[in-house]
């Protein structure tokens, strides 16, 4: 604009010079607030495409959440009607490689121990079960940010991410951390329903995680 007026400054003297500043200065204003007027909806629109992002991950993370509960209890149910099922001597088995408690009641009883802290029998039995809804409760809120987003996480409608979750879980990290013994320490029964009991999880929180992100 200083370029534009400054070159009709020499032709002051013009009859015409003063309405060509103007006209010239209107075209700019012109010209400037059209711009503006574009790049402002820009702007609108790419603050709010950040919080429907920033929303829709909250929302998916929360429906998780809630699918992974329904799942966890679904696998319990079908985890303790296996055990039922299995033989005496497989029980046993599991039973002495466990010492009587459960990998979660282990997990409780570790944590106990950081805060200087000695759990009784129900104690350890009733935070152990804590940790294991938590646990199933997180895996559903990482498994409802990852199914819209990453197309392989909900392969097979759940039962790869069930699957991937019981070998790292069950078969890896536990025994890992000092929770159960080597996997060579339980009968086939104890990895057989392990895993039944994650392919449940996997695809009750695909189903449960479905229904609710496409009404969303």
């Amino acid at each position: 604009m200083r370029a534009l007026l400054s070159d009709v400054k020499g032709r002051e003297g013009s009859p015409r010079g003063g309405p060509v500043v103007v006209a010239l200065f209107v075209m700019h204003v012109a010209r400037s607030a059209v711009a503006g007027a574009m790049r402002a909806p820009t702007r609108e629109f790419h603050r709010s495409e950040m919080m429907t992002r920033k929303h829709s991950a909250v929302t998916d993370a929360i429906a998780g959440m809630v699918a992974g509960a329904v799942a966890t209890w679904l696998m319990g149910k079908t985890t303790t009607a296996l055990y039922q099922r299995e033989s005496k001597r497989a029980r046993r088995r599991e039973d002495e490689a466990r010492g009587g408690k459960t990998a979660y009641g282990v997990a409780a009883e570790k944590v106990a121990r950081l805060a200087n802290r000695q759990l009784s029998d129900e104690q350890r039995s009733r935070y152990g079960n804590d940790i294991h809804w938590a646990l199933g409760i997180t895996a559903g809120g990482i498994y409802g940010l990852l199914r819209p987003r990453v197309s392989a996480a909900s392969a097979g409608r759940g039962l790869i991410f069930g699957s991937t979750f019981f070998l790292l879980m069950d078969e890896l990290v536990t025994p890992a951390i000092g929770l159960t013994p080597g996997p060579r320490a339980f009968p086939w029964q104890t990895h057989a329903r392990g895993l039944a009991g994650h392919l449940v999880y996997g695809m009750v929180a695909d189903t449960a995680l479905g229904t609710m992100q496409q009404r969303a």
